[in-house]
C-alpha cells in the first residue's frame, strides 16, 4: 500500500487534527513527528531540565492523539546533546504507553545518538529511519555514507524507513527518475519517501478575500506516480507540511495574526484570507471574521461538507454558529484534519489505478 506521510510538529493544533483523524484514514498514513523544545519543557523551561517527565508527556500525547500505529519522530530541532538520553527514554516509554515510534537520524548525527539508537533498535523496542537532503544524494560518497551508518545502527535497509527531504518545492519538480538511480537500495528500504512542502511560508503579502495557491508538491507527486505506476521503479509515499511552511519557525512574539482559513482543494488551496484579529487602533476583537470567511468558504463548490472530515465539520458549525468564532490554532487544526484526510485519500486513490 503507498502510504501518505504528513510531516507534522508538536503544537497543539497538530496534536488535535492527528487526534480526529477517522480509522480509514489512519490506516494510510504514518505521520512524522518533528518534535520542539517546548514539548519537553516545563512551563516554557529548559528541555533538559527533566527530559524524563517530557518524554513521558510526549508518549503520553502520541498514544492519546495517534494511537499504537507507528509515527516517525524526528528529533532534529532539538539540541544534539539532549538526542541520545531522549532515544534511550522513548525506548522505554514506548512500551509503557504503548506506542510505536520509528526514530528517525540523520547521517551526520554524534556517535553517542548511533550508539543509543542502536541498542534500542537491537531490542527490537525502536526501530530507524534515515533522513537525507535531496542535495546530499549527489554527493560522491553518499552510497558509502549511508552504508556507514546502517552499519554503525546495526540495521538493513529491508528494517529501515528512508526519507528524502526536498524542502521547499515549487514549480520545478523534484527529479523522480534521478531519485530512482541515486538512492542506493532502492528496492529494499522499508519504506521510501519523498518528503516536500509548497505551503506559504505566510499569509503576508495577500489581499483579503479569497486566494489560491498550487499544491506542487501533490501535483509533481501525482504526475510522476500516474507515469510509473505500472513499471517496476519503486513509488515513493507522498508526504507534505499540510498547510505549514516545510522551514519551521517560532512565531514572532506579539504577533497580530489574521483571521484566515486555509483549505486543500485538488491541486491548490483556497485561502481565505482575513483581517488582523485585533484591531490595535481601536482597541477591540475581529474574531467575529471567521463567521463570515467561514461562509464563504463553504458557499465555495470545493468545500466538501460537514461529513467528509472533523474540520469540515468544524467549518460547518462555525457557519451555523453553533461553535465558534474559533481561534487562530482551532481553525489550523481544522485545516490540518481536513488537508490530511484528503492527502490521504488521494494518495490511496491514484495508487490503486
Amino acid at each position: 500500500m503507498t502510504r501518505y506521510v504528513p510531516v507534522l510538529r508538536t503544537k497543539m493544533a497538530e496534536w488535535t487534527a492527528l487526534r480526529e483523524l477517522t480509522d480509514d484514514v489512519r490506516q494510510t498514513i504514518t505521520p512524522c513527528l518533528e518534535v520542539l523544545p517546548h514539548e519537553l519543557a516545563r512551563s516554557g523551561g529548559d528541555p533538559a531540565g527533566n527530559l524524563p517527565h517530557g518524554v513521558s508527556r510526549l508518549a503520553k500525547r502520541i498514544r492519546h492523539n495517534w494511537g499504537p500505529r507507528s509515527i516517525l519522530v524526528d528529533a532534529s530541532h532539538l539540541t544534539p546533546s539532549l538526542r541520545p538520553e531522549m532515544v534511550a527514554l522513548l525506548a522505554q516509554a514506548a512500551p509503557a504507553y504503548d506506542i510505536t515510534p520509528i526514530w528517525t537520524l540523520s547521517l551526520n548525527e554524534a556517535t553517542p545518538l548511533y550508539v543509543s539508537a542502536r541498542q534500542s533498535a537491537a531490542n527490537r523496542i525502536l526501530r530507524l529511519a534515515l533522513r537525507v537532503d535531496y542535495s546530499e544524494l549527489d554527493k560522491d560518497d553518499i552510497s558509502d555514507r549511508i552504508d556507514l551508518a546502517l552499519r554503525d545502527l546495526g540495521v538493513s535497509p529491508a528494517e529501515t524507513c528512508f526519507l528524502v527531504d526536498y524542502g521547499v518545492t515549487d514549480y520545478v519538480s523534484p527529479d523522480y527518475e534521478w531519485l530512482a538511480d541515486h538512492v542506493p537500495h532502492m528496492t529494499t528500504w522499508k519504506e521510501f519517501v519523498v518528503i516536500g512542502g509548497s505551503f506559504l511560508r505566510d499569509l503576508d503579502g495577500l489581499a483579503v478575500g479569497t486566494r489560491f495557491h498550487p499544491r506542487w508538491d501533490w501535483i509533481h507527486w501525482e504526475s510522476w506516480a500516474r507515469v510509473i505506476r505500472h513499471t517496476s521503479t519503486r513509488l515513493p509515499a507522498f508526504s507534505d507540511y499540510t498547510i505549514q511552511h516545510a522551514i519551521f519557525r517560532e512565531p514572532v512574539q506579539g504577533s497580530n495574526p489574521t483571521a484566515s482559513i486555509r483549505y486543500a482543494a485538488g491541486n491548490y488551496w483556497v485561502i481565505v484570507r482575513g483581517e488582523a484579529l485585533w484591531n490595535r487602533r481601536k482597541q477591540e476583537s475581529r474574531y467575529d471574521q471567521y463567521f463570515g470567511n467561514a461562509r464563504l468558504l463553504a458557499d465555495r463548490d470545493e468545500f466538501k461538507g460537514a461529513p467528509y472530515s472533523f474540520g469540515d465539520r468544524y467549518i460547518s458549525e462555525v457557519v451555523q454558529q453553533r461553535t465558534g468564532p474559533g481561534t487562530p490554532t482551532t481553525w489550523l487544526a481544522a485545516g490540518m484534519n481536513h488537508h490530511m484526510t484528503l492527502a490521504a485519500r488521494q494518495t490511496k486513490e491514484v495508487a490503486a489505478v
